[in-house]
């Protein structure tokens, strides 16, 4: 099994407190994930603030771009993985950013790998893009995904879309990576077909181990009808982490946390439709035994990789510790530790 760790690019005012970190404590943070043995680090992708957020404090949260990001956490770092969960296709024109994936790939030898989805929230689309309102994010995505295959795989590039158009486009050098990793984040069964005709990894948000076994099967029947191996994409869920000594004291960190405000928010988003009741179930939530068990049901499911592990921690500092504690308590029993 494969663990990782979230750094906070945009998480202040999301699901971590107003303040949280600065540029150095995301390096900081990575470097201890190196140290540790975990297998990646993962930043997620917002420009501007929801509503709700606005509202809810008198400061805006610094929010850093994430393949920048990166680009800092990969030169601190020596061999631990670079990934995005989930860099927001739509927000972006596609040709500049295969040629930015391509580079950092490149700077950081073959360490990226690049989640991607439609974005959490519609209305920050909308303010970057006001004249596309009716736009469908998910075709855009789906055009994004093909484009940047395209981009990757042929000397010299063109398409023509819906929503993305270019041609004679040259751009070398290539990833570094051969096929270079996409992943593709969300549960809506659209996102398992993008994965499965488009992507190396599927990467479910929030989901039980009973419900990311059902997703991995439609993934591998989408991929087998499209004539790809199931046994080429990564089911990678994203989980969040809060554990604790006993099982009481675990729980009453998660629902007292600003995550657990948050995830009320995307009700009608990225969790739309789930029992918010299992969220328990869902994520590493418990004491170590009760962790250790939920990893190896994941593991059941046919999940390799843990990307983009949420630590629920009021400052860097206790996340610091919680990336440690379950190093210590968690990662042995899985033969992840380095």
């Amino acid at each position: 099994m494969k663990f990782s760790v979230a750094i906070p690019t945009c998480k202040e005012g999301l699901s971590m407190p107003l303040p949280f970190a600065d540029p150095e404590d995301a390096i900081r943070l990575s470097v201890e994930a190196e140290r540790l043995g975990y297998h990646s680090v993962w930043g997620n992708d917002h420009i501007t603030p929801p509503q709700y957020v606005r509202e809810a404090y008198d400061r805006p949260p610094n929010w850093y771009e994430v393949l920048i990001t990166l680009s800092f956490v990969g030169a601190a770092t020596e061999r631990i993985g670079l990934g995005t969960a989930v860099l927001v296709v739509p927000m972006r024109e596609p040709v500049v950013l295969a040629k930015q994936v391509a580079t950092l790939d490149q700077f950081s030898k073959g360490r990226l790998i690049l989640g991607v989805g439609v974005g959490a929230y519609r209305e920050e689309f909308e303010a970057l893009h006001p004249a596309a309102k009716d736009n469908r994010r998910g075709d855009m995505l789906t055009e994004g995904l093909q484009a940047m295959r395209t981009l990757f795989n042929e000397d010299t590039a063109a398409f023509h879309g819906e929503y993305v158009h270019f041609q004679d486009i040259r751009m070398f050098p290539k990833p570094h990576q051969d096929p270079f990793p996409l992943f593709v984040g969300g549960n809506h069964v659209n996102s398992m077909k993008r994965a499965a005709l488009y992507g190396n990894g599927w990467m479910g948000a929030s989901l039980p181990p009973d419900g990311v076994a059902e997703g991995a099967r439609k993934v591998a029947r989408f991929a087998e009808e499209n004539g790809r191996d199931p046994s080429e994409i990564v089911i990678a869920p994203q989980v969040m982490v809060c554990m604790a000594p006993s099982h009481e004291e675990a729980i009453r960190r998660f629902k007292e946390s600003v995550m657990y405000e948050h995830l009320f928010t995307l009700r009608r988003t990225t969790m739309r439709g789930q029992d918010m009741g299992r969220l328990v179930e869902c994520n590493l939530i418990g004491s170590p035994e009760e962790v250790i068990d939920r990893v190896g049901r994941f593991r059941d499911a046919g999940v390799t990789m843990l990307p983009t592990m949420s630590f629920i921690s009021p400052t860097v500092d206790a996340t610091i510790e919680h990336i440690n504690y379950f190093a210590e308590t968690v990662m042995p029993h899985f033969g992840s530790r380095l």
